[in-house]
């Protein structure tokens, strides 16, 4: 039964009995070897006078069992299970190759079929992941990095430069660095601005319809990114006797701009008769991304003829929108979450917007990890990051079976959210990362120290809120589309034996907006009463589950709890007849000629 008081407890009140383990002793006789969890439990019930139950009792009915073979086997490791093949009478916990989309790995490589199976496209529920083991993904990942940074880029610049004030005040900075400049042309030592885009290219730019290749195109090899120009003085720096004042030429902009045209094109199938244009290599890239970096931290602003193509950025990042569906739940840092592939619980997870970075742990693990694209908008509570444990049980893949449990609960972080420090305190809200974490105090009060809230207090939260019925209207449905498109991608790959089931434990994330993010399945989830929210929710489930697994075997109509039958697939009964056969059959035809000559064949 596994460290699982509460469902030992919902079978014996069944009737079942427990078979422990036996070991021989040294006279030759079985002796019954119970679990710690057991003594722990019998020990805590006789202090309570909740049951009067000794360890002898228990060793004594499983010692008269022990060479009945078992009818219900449940563990938390899927081998003791599925080690020896199971008899056809045996009800188990655990079905074969479920690993499909329970591991990252699986998980991320099997969700790219969802659009065969179900009218729903992956890239609405589950943030795009890439295994970088695989040499192609690897490089579609390094493409999809670049392009989202052009994307970020492009946002920031709107977010930035889209207030009147904004512009105003670097506007103003720059005629004091443009007067004194002039003002340095009338002595022998003047010097000459450099130019970093020329008036051809920015009216180009500004007429997003009829951008061509020969003057919209970047120029890669010619590419000047950083522009210097020197000052004595200005009002802001008047403390510093020279000052080297940077600006981002506006053709890094450019590059941004074309490189999300030709995403667009992709899109909409118009490259494909179209002659390719200039790509930019490596080395520009590397110069764009460390410009991207320094951009969007607010480390250095854009030079001010940016300012004119403000009108494209907006219309451009309008026609990205319908065409990028995760569009909503992306910033403007390009971070990405690095995932151990076969690993749980939070363990080796870490967050990156760094390219390098990221490199350096796919070597360290030996290439044995997938990337998925970190979800900088979500939703806060209390300016805190949280995300959402949903249990789900699946009692058969042939006709497809899943059960909904409705109730849920939310693990939160322990410090507030923030994208200028990449912690796992602040991004990896696991129980068994956030446990090692103490809530910094300027966290909000009104968060729990377990870091842990039930579905109610959320749905009381929302209320209180202004949100209304938001939890049950947008998040439940997402979350049970997100599920059962997963199911549906992944059925033929799993085993569907019957007399099995399984309780797995979805983790999803909301963006601001609500829309739901599938982050992963588990297997075997945690049911430990670890926290308050854990120890009011656990029992009940694994009760409920009991409900559902055997107590509905003899009663179609019986209670189950919680638990409801959210999706179970039409069952086809009778197949149309079909013809074995596959050849095609024909006639010869002949053609004569004007003289009648012979027949010839076609």
């Amino acid at each position: 039964m596994g460290p699982y008081p509460g469902l030992r407890a919902a079978l014996k009140r069944r009737g079942w009995v427990e078979r422990f383990k036996s070991e021989f002793s040294g006279d030759g006789n079985n002796l019954v070897v119970l679990p710690r969890s057991v003594i722990l439990e019998i020990n805590k019930n006789n202090a309570t006078g909740a049951r009067k139950e000794t360890g002898k009792t228990l060793a004594l009915m499983s010692h008269i069992v022990r060479s009945c073979s078992p009818t219900f086997m449940f563990s938390v490791n899927s081998v003791d299970v599925l080690s020896n093949p199971p008899k056809e009478f045996q009800i188990i916990n655990h079905f074969a190759k479920a690993s499909a989309f329970t591991t990252k790995t699986g998980l991320c490589q099997n969700l790219r079929n969802a659009h065969w199976f179900n009218d729903i496209d992956p890239m609405t529920f589950y943030p795009r992941c890439y295994n970088l083991r695989d040499a192609e993904e690897k490089q579609l990942f390094i493409d999809n990095y670049r392009l989202t940074a052009c994307i970020c880029f492009i946002k920031h610049f709107v977010a930035r430069y889209n207030s009147e004030s904004v512009r105003s005040h670097l506007l103003a900075s720059k005629r004091r660095l443009q007067r004194k400049s002039n003002s340095s042309a009338l002595g022998p030592n003047s010097r000459t601005q450099p130019s970093t885009i020329s008036v051809t290219d920015i009216e180009s730019l500004k007429n997003k319809n009829n951008c061509t290749a020969s003057t919209s195109t970047i120029q890669a090899s010619s590419l000047s990114l950083l522009q210097s120009t020197e000052c004595d003085s200005c009002d802001e720096l008047c403390k510093q006797p020279l000052l080297k004042v940077k600006q981002i030429s506006a053709k890094a902009l450019c590059l941004a701009l074309e490189r999300c045209k030709c995403f667009l094109q992709e899109r909409c199938h118009e490259d494909i008769d179209k002659e390719e244009t200039e790509t930019v290599n490596e080395l520009q890239w590397n110069q764009f991304i460390e410009v991207f970096h320094i951009f969007v931290r607010n480390q250095m602003d854009l030079d001010p003829k940016s300012w004119t193509m403000l009108k494209r950025c907006k219309d451009v990042l309008r026609a990205v929108l319908g065409k990028w569906p995760q569009f909503s739940m992306e910033g403007s840092r390009n971070v990405w979450v690095l995932k151990p592939g076969a690993k749980s619980r939070g363990r080796g997870i870490q967050c990156s917007d760094n390219l390098e970075e990221i490199y350096e742990a796919a070597i360290a693990s030996k290439w044995a990890i997938v990337i998925q694209k970190y979800i900088e908008r979500p939703l806060l509570i209390h300016g805190t990051k949280f995300d959402i444990r949903q249990w789900f049980l699946v009692t058969d893949w042939n006709p497809l079976t899943m059960w909904f449990y409705n109730a849920c609960y939310l693990r939160f972080c322990s410090k507030k959210f923030s994208l200028d420090d990449l912690d796992p305190s602040i991004h990896v809200s696991n129980n068994c990362i956030q446990k090692n974490y103490e809530p910094e105090p300027k966290r909000a009060k009104e968060l729990p120290e377990d870091n842990m809230w039930t579905h109610e207090e959320f749905v009381h939260y929302l209320r209180r809120s202004g949100h209304g019925e938001v939890f049950a209207e947008k998040i439940i449905p997402g979350m049970k589309k997100a599920i059962v498109s997963t199911l549906l991608c992944t059925q033929e790959l799993v085993v569907p034996r019957k007399g099995t089931f399984e309780l797995y434990g979805a983790d999803f994330m909301l963006t601001n907006d609500f829309h739901t993010w599938l982050l992963e399945i588990n297997s075997s989830p945690s049911m430990a009463r670890s926290t308050k929210a854990t120890t009011a929710l656990v029992d009940c489930v694994l009760e409920d589950m009991i409900k559902v697994v055997l107590d509905q075997k003899s009663n179609d109509s019986g209670d189950t709890g919680n638990f409801e039958l959210a999706y179970r697939q039409p069952v086809i009964d009778d197949f149309p007849p079909t013809d074995a056969s596959l050849a095609v059959y024909g006639k010869l035809l002949l053609l004569r000629n004007n003289n009648d000559k012979a027949a010839q064949s076609l």
